[in-house]
């Protein structure tokens, strides 16, 4: 159904949940997780699952027919890391040059 391409981050996956038209992905995929929607919701805009929630969210992807493994989930959690710390590492760069001026 939505196969086993590479999904690039939780966002990403999240949107992948099919969604009637007009709709978001993030009440499906909440129901699925059984999570309330605010939290699924949470997810989807930090772009982050807590690996408490992963065999949820396999089970569910396995359900949906969405190709999903445990190595990807860890590989989105890993890039989001290094995502986040690279924007860190940009501000404190901007704000010591601020500060030096």
């Amino acid at each position: 159904m939505y196969g086993s391409e590479m999904r690039k981050d939780f966002t990403d996956l999240i949107g992948t949940w099919p969604r009637d038209p007009g709709r978001t992905s993030i009440g499906p995929f909440a129901t699925d997780i059984d999570v309330p929607y605010q939290h699924a919701a949470t997810m989807k805009q930090r772009n982050s699952i807590a690996p408490e929630f992963w065999p949820r969210v396999l089970k569910a992807a396995t359900a949906r027919g969405i190709g999903l493994s445990h190595e990807q989930l860890l590989r989105m959690r890993e890039d989001a890391r290094r995502r986040r710390e690279t924007r860190r590492r940009k501000t404190r760069t901007r704000h010591a040059a601020g500060a030096a001026a």
